[in-house]
């Protein structure tokens, strides 16, 4: 999912879109707890 976001995939192109800041801040807070969880299961 995030990379999804970061490269544009999502939302989906008939979607609005967030804007440049937006999408920043989404990806900040998502980052964190999915490299936990990640890790989590290595």
């Amino acid at each position: 999912m995030y990379q999804r976001v970061k490269t544009g995939e999502m939302p989906p192109k008939n979607e609005e879109q967030p804007a440049g800041e937006a999408k920043t801040d989404l990806l900040k807070q998502l980052k964190a707890p999915l490299l936990t969880q990640d890790r989590a299961y290595l």
